[in-house]
């Protein structure tokens, strides 16, 4: 019986399906890595900002949320003042009354011991995404969180401040928004592309990812 082979055709025609279905597999994996680090994100911040707040209100004390941009180095701050890039910290006020949702640096820098507690710091280079904040709160294009910083602060009764550093110079300054304003984060990937993105709320009862 004699056996047939392929013909070069027909090899060539595998070879180009095969290449157009690891292609596929390679996009949808992406995707799906993407959609991943976006969710896990937006996840991370909601937590982060209710822990924050429910500690407020169990201690009876400002509690704040620091998030700064992955560009944000304020080379003229005092020495003490957080100036980690893409990094989310969580302070706790030693006034515990204070209400300034930013951190109070020590008078003498790094010879006085902190005003401000730091609680812990989350980084964000993991999740390989960039925030986009509620318009009007910072000033830069598209309201990208890039070289600015946000402060959300949670009083002890859970009432919401937000402060700015909106010229990175490492001192915050209040945004005038209203504790009941609408404040929103929305995470996405990093290369600027809308979608996909997930919304994280943070209203005056407490933050939530959006459904």
């Amino acid at each position: 019986m004699r056996r047939r082979g392929f013909t070069l055709i027909e090899v060539i025609l595998a070879l180009a399906i095969t290449g157009v279905l690891a292609a596929m597999a390679a996009y949808s994996l992406t995707a799906v890595n993407t959609l991943g680090r976006v969710n896990g994100g937006a996840q991370s911040l909601a937590n982060i900002l209710r822990n924050a707040r429910a500690h407020a209100i169990m201690e009876r004390c400002t509690y704040v949320v620091q998030i700064n941009g992955p560009l944000y180095n304020p080379l003229t701050a005092p020495p003490d003042v957080p100036r980690q890039p893409n990094t989310v910290i969580v302070w706790r006020k030693n006034d515990c009354r204070s209400t300034v949702a930013a951190y109070v640096p020590g008078l003498l820098g790094p010879l006085e011991p902190q005003r401000d507690r730091r609680v812990n710091d989350f980084s964000l280079n993991e999740f390989q995404a960039e925030l986009v904040v509620t318009n009007g709160v910072i000033t830069e294009p598209a309201n990208r969180l890039m070289a600015r910083s946000i402060s959300i602060g949670w009083l002890g009764d859970g009432t919401r401040t937000v402060w700015a550093d909106d010229d990175s110079d490492g001192t915050s300054l209040d945004t005038g928004m209203l504790p009941g304003a609408a404040l929103t984060l929305t995470v996405r990937q990093r290369d600027g592309a809308a979608n996909p993105n997930r919304v994280v709320n943070i209203p005056g009862d407490g933050p939530a990812v959006a459904p």
